[in-house]
């Protein structure tokens, strides 16, 4: 054993198993130092704390694997090829592990773990061991799950701030979150359209003053609600079965219902089941009057 210093403060030796340096003295750290030919000449490399239980503190960058720090980096991994680069344990599980090939880089789990980034110390994006995903929360139920602020604003999709596509949440009657919005922003000023589509076709269009169009084959709607035309007729409805057309169609001025004139005039068109069997009704309010115009007038 090769003791140096006045107390016998450090040591180099073998055990019989193992080349050992050991500081002897009482909380006495390891320093490494160099000298690459500059001011000052002794340059310390790598310090190993011995009162934070042997933590090495590097003074520069650290490269690994045969690799050359470049801009600046504090760690830079050489692996050659396709390989694992560093992984966490906790008992028989792998908590964490990144690894890379020529194409792809990984980040994760290799066993049944959950995956989070945390920022502020908390759950920013989950991946539970479903693969479901969450932002904002911890526990997401489904494959994508985003928790934002009570009433808020959870998500947008759009190429340009301000614009595109955003889903909120709204009070409804007390209720927090009781509404589902869906939005179109246009920052421009024109007013963004909401756009239903199914393979490759536009089904429904809704205009920013509330013009809705069924898949009328037009971009530019001018009725309030227009409905793409079928061959010799069009029409819409409830869809029923023979025996069961216990549906019916309102227009009613006021919504009191068939039978009543006290909140406007209303037009019902009922199914061969339904309250009133088979029946066209028209019926007016109790201050309206039926007018039919022709071409030239009254």
């Amino acid at each position: 054993k090769a003791l140096f210093g006045g107390a016998n403060d450090f040591a180099i030796y073998h055990d019989g198993s193992n080349n050992i340096i050991e500081a002897l003295k009482s909380d006495s750290d390891i320093i490494f130092k160099g000298n690459d030919g500059g001011s000052p000449g002794d340059t310390t490399a790598l310090t190993l704390d011995m009162s934070a239980g042997g933590i090495g503190n590097f003074a520069s960058s650290i490269a690994l694997g045969g690799a050359t720090v470049a801009n600046g980096y504090l760690l830079e991994i050489d692996t050659s090829s396709s390989g694992n680069i560093w992984r966490s344990t906790r008992g028989s599980s792998v908590v964490a592990a990144y690894q890379s090939n020529n194409s792809h880089v990984y980040l994760g789990t290799t066993s049944n773990n959950e995956f989070r980034l945390i920022q502020n110390d908390g759950a920013a994006v989950t991946i539970d061991t479903s693969k479901n995903v969450g932002i904002g929360t911890s526990s997401p139920a489904t494959k994508l799950d985003v928790t934002a602020g009570v009433n808020g604003d959870h998500a947008t999709f759009s190429g340009t701030a301000g614009r595109g596509l955003k889903l909120s949440t709204g009070s409804r009657s007390g209720q927090n979150d009781g509404d589902a919005i869906i939005e179109s922003q246009d920052t421009e000023g024109t007013g963004g359209r909401l756009i239903f589509r199914t393979a490759g076709n536009d089904i429904m269009l809704i205009e920013n003053d509330g013009t809705v169009d069924f898949n009328t084959g037009t971009s530019s709607p001018t009725q309030q609600l227009a409905i793409q035309h079928h061959g010799t007729y069009s029409s819409f409805g409830p869809a029923t079965s023979d025996g069961n057309d216990n549906h019916a169609i309102g227009i009613e001025g006021g919504g009191a219902g068939a039978g009543s004139n006290s909140r406007g005039a209303g037009l019902w068109v009922y199914g061969n089941e339904a309250a009133h069997p088979g029946d066209a009704i028209i019926q007016l309010g109790q201050a309206g009057q039926f007018e039919l115009f022709g071409g030239t007038g009254a």
